[in-house]
């Protein structure tokens, strides 16, 4: 119940930083009763010093991060983008998202959700509708697969958009 009361308070504007802006995939983000300003994150500068600059106009900042920020281990210590598997020409670019997940975590007076997808991202991938949610952890489907296409991945977003399941949170994203 809460969160449908915190829905009804988001309906003037909400900020999605996004990787598909930053990779050149961007689409057009429709949803009903919401201003959505796509954004590409990387080089601003701190993200919540872009969400502050504008808190007037900020209600909720949705970060659509990536995978090297989920977590590999049961202690909860190690990211994937300190793995040695993880692509070197991801590397920066998955350093900065953590970093700004970390300065969201340590955030007051904020309303955020960060969403990691899975390791492999696939523009082709179909639309299902189908996905599951985990933490902040590397998640993997029953394919045993940590796999999401991006049409899947926007559903996830909007339904994020929509209810708020994941506030002041990270979250991780695969199809099932």
């Amino acid at each position: 119940m809460r969160n449908r009361i915190l829905y009804k308070k988001f309906v003037e504007k909400i900020w999605l930083i996004s990787q598909f802006h930053h990779f050149g995939h961007q689409k057009n983000v429709k949803t009903a009763g919401f201003e959505i300003q796509p954004h590409s994150y990387c080089e601003r500068g701190p993200i919540t010093e872009q969400a502050t600059t504008s808190r007037t106009l900020t209600l909720l900042l949705i970060v659509d991060g990536g995978a090297g920020s989920l977590l590999v281990d049961e202690e909860k210590n190690v990211r994937l983008l300190e793995t040695e598997a993880f692509p070197k020409e991801f590397l920066s670019v998955a350093t900065k998202q953590a970093r700004s997940l970390d300065e969201l975590r340590a955030s007051q007076g904020l309303n955020w959700t960060f969403i990691s997808p899975a390791d492999h991202f696939d523009p082709a991938g179909n639309k299902t509708g189908e996905y599951k949610t985990s933490n902040d952890k590397f998640n993997l489907n029953r394919r045993n697969e940590s796999y999401i296409s991006y049409a899947n991945h926007a559903i996830a977003v909007a339904d994020e958009i929509a209810y708020l399941e994941h506030l002041n949170t990270g979250f991780a994203v695969v199809s099932v």
